[in-house]
């Protein structure tokens, strides 16, 4: 359902993340589907979990 990617995985500055399809947020052509997480304080987690509340139904 949802996937998380460490920035030494990606070889990048920022960790990453995202949802296997269907599970992805929202509805319409353009779906967010992964988020670049460059840190991850307190808010960035509270907005995860809302984003993975929406995306379970």
């Amino acid at each position: 359902m949802c996937f998380f990617q460490s920035a030494e995985t990606l070889e990048s500055r920022c960790a990453a993340f995202g949802f296997d399809d269907p599970a992805g947020p929202g509805e319409g052509a353009v779906r967010p589907v992964a988020f670049a997480l460059a840190e991850v304080p307190p808010a960035v987690e509270e907005r995860i979990g809302e984003v993975v509340e929406r995306a379970v139904g």
